[in-house]
């Protein structure tokens, strides 16, 4: 809302765990791992709390969120499953056997990316079709996807690459090393890359337009292009 004042809303949780945030919908989703949980709510400026509902599945260790619109796409690691939820009535949909998927990227809310098998097996999941597997040649620590394109971008320690929406390899560099974190911003069609003690914001035809340093071991990034859109 443009206030840049701290809010502490309390709410009930017993281990918060991940957070995502979906700021069109005005949706938060939250992991708690206390009781392997995921619940979503609606963020009101206006209240003193946020109020949770328990999103109506079972998990053994969710770990990771990827929330567009009223939808999240929520990765359950031990289950080796990819559940897409919805905050209104339906829109469930449910993938299995993925090898211990990981990091969780959302095109719209009928496309995912999911990174498992510790990293080195990339899976692209549509709305009925079967989950499309693609063996890494690295060992990747992050991945984001392009809402535009349906690209998903891929980092590791020492690479990067990129994936067409049909699943093919677009490209590959070696140029930044220690990523572990990635995100894209779609409008300004650039990239931002946080690890190795720097954040650098490089554009998607491979320039270079920027960087900080300075940080211990930036692992989590968040874009906004304007809007609150990501």
């Amino acid at each position: 809302d443009g206030d840049p004042a701290i809010r502490d809303y309390p709410a009930a949780l017993g281990e918060p765990a991940a957070l995502a945030v979906a700021p069109q919908a005005g949706i938060a989703w939250v992991v708690d791992a206390a009781t392997n949980r995921v619940l979503a709510g609606q963020l009101e400026v206006a209240a003193d709390s946020v109020r949770l509902a328990v999103v109506d599945a079972q998990f053994r260790e969710p770990t990771a969120l990827a929330p567009i619109g009223q939808v999240c796409w929520i990765a359950d690691r031990l289950d080796g499953r990819v559940l897409r939820v919805s905050s209104a009535a339906g829109g469930r949909l449910e993938f299995r056997d993925l090898p211990e998927p990981g990091a969780v990227a959302a095109v719209d809310t009928s496309v995912a990316w999911v990174l498992a098998s510790e990293g080195t097996v990339l899976f692209r999941l549509e709305s009925g079709d079967p989950p499309l597997k693609i063996d890494l040649p690295f060992a990747a620590t992050a991945i984001d996807a392009d809402p535009e394109t349906g690209q998903c971008w891929v980092a590791g320690l020492f690479d990067l690459a990129v994936y067409a929406a049909t699943g093919g390899l677009l490209e590959h560099q070696q140029e930044f090393e220690g990523a572990r974190s990635i995100r894209v911003d779609a409008v300004h069609r650039t990239l931002w890359l946080g690890g190795g003690g720097r954040l650098v914001k490089r554009g998607m035809d491979g320039g270079a337009l920027g960087g900080l340093g300075g940080f211990s071991q930036p692992r989590f990034l968040a874009v906004d292009a304007g809007g609150g859109a990501r």
